[in-house]
């Protein structure tokens, strides 16, 4: 399998991203408006020196708070890279779009157990684990079953359980990630996700990779706190939640006919020109704010997530985008 690892790098879709921004701002002109969304360097730069300030193990975290109890402790016997590695990559196939809104405009978001959206997908991905469902070696059938009984009303049901019986088999995925991490100096990079996404369908068909590259984020954490030399090539994940915070810190702002979408849950379809500039604003922002710090993607990802955990911002946050989509 070739990747071309010139239009699979971050430096690539930092420039795809550029150019949907600048197509934004020339169609913006050309209407006499303003563009859907725009990146506030002056904000970004004002921001980094409170990102520097994070107690650095919040910053590098192992990831192992989204791993079955089993798999937290490296001294475990069983808890093996190559075993995290592919609950992870179970796992982060599954983390999109939990949410959906009825005809009269309310929104509902699945939940498991009372746990809401990718924190109940985890929680029910650990217990198949622990109840051996998860194994290269298991009947994918009874798995399968396993997986679907447990999935309710959940969005995009169908897509989720042939995503779940693709990641079913990880020995493709580990073969191909030990050959990447011994040829390329332990890089996690674009081109290793894009690589992934053409050994499981279930992660592409999304120009930003989003799931693929998260789940390479995760596991680059999670190895270097077990001592393995990762670098990351890598950019911010373009979902719902990190354009969220985004706008909420001013780092990205949309224009008015947007901004008023957003707000009043109007949903946008995947890849229009509207979720196509959130998105792009999203990565340019996110690498903008990695030269201020120096942080690799994945910290910086981290940093920006773990700001929508905060008070301050549940209680004024507006919405993230809709856009019913599985990349994100």
């Amino acid at each position: 399998m070739q990747t071309d690892p010139i239009a699979n790098c971050t430096a690539w879709l930092v420039a795809r991203a550029l150019r949907t921004l600048q197509a934004d701002q020339l169609v913006a002109t050309s209407e006499h408006c303003t563009p859907y969304a725009s990146v506030n360097p002056a904000a970004i730069a004002a921001i980094a020196p409170s990102v520097l300030a994070t107690p650095p193990e919040r910053l590098w975290h192992d990831a192992s708070f989204e791993l079955p109890p089993a798999l937290r402790d490296p001294t475990n016997p069983t808890a093996t890279w190559q075993n995290v590695a592919s609950f992870m990559l179970q796992n982060y196939t599954q983390q999109f779009c939990f949410w959906q809104q009825q005809a009269d405009g309310r929104m509902s978001h699945w939940h498991y157990q009372g746990q809401p959206g990718s924190v109940g997908m985890t929680a029910l991905l650990i217990e198949l684990y622990n109840a051996g469902h998860l194994s290269n070696f298991t009947n994918h059938e009874t798995s399968l079953s396993a997986f679907a009984s447990q999935l309710g009303d959940i969005p995009f049901k169908a897509e989720r359980l042939l995503y779940f019986k693709q990641t079913l088999s990880t020995l493709p995925f580990l073969n191909y990630l030990t050959t990447r991490l011994t040829n390329h100096g332990f890089e996690l990079s674009v081109d290793t996700a894009a690589g992934i996404s053409q050994l499981y369908p279930a992660l592409g068909g999304d120009p930003y990779l989003k799931r693929a590259q998260l789940l390479l984020g995760m596991l680059g954490l999670n190895l270097r706190s077990r001592g393995y030399p990762v670098q990351f090539d890598l950019t911010v994940y373009a979902d719902y939640r990190v354009p969220q915070v985004l706008r909420h810190l001013g780092l990205v702002s949309y224009n008015a006919a947007l901004a008023a979408q957003v707000d009043n849950h109007i949903q946008l379809s995947p890849g229009s020109p509207q979720e196509e500039a959130i998105r792009a604003a999203t990565i340019v922002a996110g690498h903008v704010l990695g030269q201020h710090t120096n942080l690799p993607a994945p910290v910086v990802d981290s940093w920006l997530f773990y700001q929508s955990r905060q008070p301050e911002f549940k209680a004024a946050a507006r919405p993230f985008h809709l856009c019913p989509t599985t990349a994100y």
